[in-house]
């Protein structure tokens, strides 16, 4: 009996312990062909055979069109939950009233996060004098920056109407020109240019200033050594040569570099037509040129000395904690002034210049392409932030153009003149309106306001 079963047992064949149901010949525990990263038994983190898991892989998917501050940034990728846009500042929820699609879902400022601003041309009629560039914060606050030698000053107009504007003061006379507020809703702070041209007598060295408006007292003011605080700085953050140009806006041509400010997502700023004026041919200067797409200049160290201020797009940050401000050249625009700065709701650069071309900078790809050419020289551009269109003073008959967000041209609404009186500044309000500042540096300035 025992050897009829040991016969029965040696004559049926042993079942498989490999789970071999693929009809391979391959003899590990889990022998599926899939092109699957993991070499393991169990990839499904399950205890049973997995041969027939025909789960897709996410990152096989094309990857998205990202829009807002991520449309430059190239999107990534999670085996588990797939692609994703991402960008330095993402929010998940749109947190930040800035101007900026912050969580990049193709909306600006959605779902209320900014206050109601409304506003008239005639609210601002007694800060006006000498007023050159004009804007505003998300907290309606408006901001107006003369261009007169001496005294120099920002108007800083509260959103109240009850309550009275305050004019901060630099530290001697000093033509400004070109002035911006960083959207940033927890900084706030107020970035002017110095471009007094070579023969207006200006006492301050030309380049960037910075306002403060904390009183020194307080141990967290950054101009708690300054001989004029609030107000600017009593020496730029970052000084400039003096390169005189020939631009006149409304008659008045004592302009020399630095021209035109940008502010873009997470503080990074750009100016035109910039020359550090602390350089060294010294064979230990610091470049920080196109050619050295990661260095930075500082403050505390001599950069190499550059061929010229005019046609350099320069980035640079503010001062830190210990004063020090850094710099680079981002891009060289060869033969051209460059006149109107202004930053997309994707965080690009456009750049107007004096031979009527518009062009983007790209800061991640660092790239450069032409968007536009207009009939003159471009004197201001913004852009309407739920949209994305572009709005250009031009020097030249129409006077306001309108360009979509990727350069085609627009009839403009009927609610703005093709050729108002003048010469102007443009600036996007946080009412939804385009408001234009035709500056007078001795006298009245002329402020309008049009529906969009």
């Amino acid at each position: 009996m025992r050897f009829l079963l040991a016969l029965l047992l040696l004559g049926c064949p042993q079942q498989p312990t490999d789970d071999d149901d693929d009809a391979t010949d391959a003899p590990a525990p889990d022998d599926d062909d899939s092109a699957d990263d993991d070499d393991s038994a169990d990839d499904d983190d399950t205890t049973a055979d997995d041969d027939d898991d025909d789960t897709p892989d996410p990152c096989s998917e094309p990857p998205p069109v990202c829009g807002g501050i991520c449309a430059l940034h190239a999107p990534v990728c999670d085996p588990i939950t797939g692609w994703e846009c991402t960008a330095p500042g993402l929010e998940a929820t749109e947190v930040s009233c800035d101007g900026f699609d912050n969580d990049c879902d193709g909306e600006v400022d959605e779902d209320g996060i900014c206050p109601d601003c409304s506003f008239e041309p005639a609210d601002f009629a007694g800060d006006l004098f000498a007023a050159w560039d004009i804007d505003f914060d998300f907290d309606c606050n408006t901001y107006f920056t003369s261009f007169v030698s001496g005294p120099d000053y920002t108007v800083v107009v509260p959103a109240d109407p009850a309550e009275a504007s305050t004019a901060y003061y630099g530290n001697a006379n000093q033509n400004m020109g070109w002035g911006l507020v960083d959207p940033d809703p927890t900084n706030r702070r107020v970035v002017v240019t110095y471009s007094c041209s070579s023969t207006s007598g200006c006492q301050a060295q030309n380049g960037l200033t910075l306002l403060y408006t904390c009183e020194p007292s307080d141990p967290n003011c950054g101009c708690a050594d300054e001989t004029n605080c609030p107000g600017f700085l009593d020496e730029p953050f970052i000084p400039s040569t003096t390169e005189d140009n020939d631009l006149v806006i409304n008659g008045y041509a004592n302009f020399a570099s630095p021209n035109g400010l940008a502010v873009g997502p997470r503080n990074s700023y750009f100016v035109g037509n910039f020359r550090a004026s602390q350089c060294s041919d010294a064979a230990t200067c610091a470049p920080c040129g196109p050619d050295e797409p990661t260095a930075w200049c500082s403050t505390s160290a001599d950069n190499c000395c550059e061929a010229e201020a005019r046609g350099r797009l320069v980035r640079f940050t503010l001062p830190d904690a210990t004063g020090e401000a850094t710099w680079r050249t981002e891009h060289v625009y060869e033969g051209e002034t460059l006149v109107g700065l202004a930053t997309g709701r994707d965080g690009s650069v456009l750049v107007g210049t004096d031979a009527g071309n518009v062009y983007r900078w790209d800061p991640v790809a660092r790239t450069s392409a032409l968007l536009a050419t207009v009939g003159g020289a471009i004197l201001s551009l913004t852009q309407e932030r739920p949209t994305g269109d572009w709005y250009l003073e031009v020097q030249a008959d129409p006077k306001i153009v309108r360009l979509s967000e990727l350069g085609a041209p627009l009839a403009l609404p009927p609610t703005v003149p093709p050729t108002p009186a003048g010469e102007a500044a443009l600036q996007w309000g946080p009412d939804g309106r385009l408001w234009r500042l035709q500056g007078n540096p001795t006298g009245s300035s002329v402020l309008e306001a049009f529906e969009l």
